[in-house]
């Protein structure tokens, strides 16, 4: 159901909640099961969304990133324990070594 939502997401260009759209799977695969009105778009045809694979997949990567990226980055309390360590340069380096070392 993830890939499903993620395309869903790509042909929105947003992020949607189960007021919007509701996703359901009775066996056969997953499917629209609602489509809210009040989104900017129509519902998308199968082949609209399967037309999105790969911008799905993008999107699903891009979340990796921000994933490992903070947890990389420390806590706020571990950012600013380290700016105050080793001073504000330093942790522009280790933020930018983080973005290198995960970057979209």
């Amino acid at each position: 159901m993830e890939n499903i939502s993620l395309k869903i997401q790509a042909y929105l260009d947003k992020e949607f909640n189960d007021d919007e759209v509701k996703i359901q799977d009775d066996g056969s695969g997953p499917y629209i099961s609602f489509w809210s009105d009040s989104l900017a778009k129509s519902k998308p045809t199968d082949d609209q969304l399967n037309a999105l694979s790969s911008e799905a997949t993008k999107i699903k990567d891009d979340k990796l990133v921000i994933i490992n990226r903070i947890k990389e980055y420390g806590s706020e309390a571990e950012q600013l324990e380290y700016i105050v360590e080793n001073g504000v340069s330093a942790f522009i380096d280790k933020q930018n070594a983080v973005k290198i070392k995960y970057p979209k």
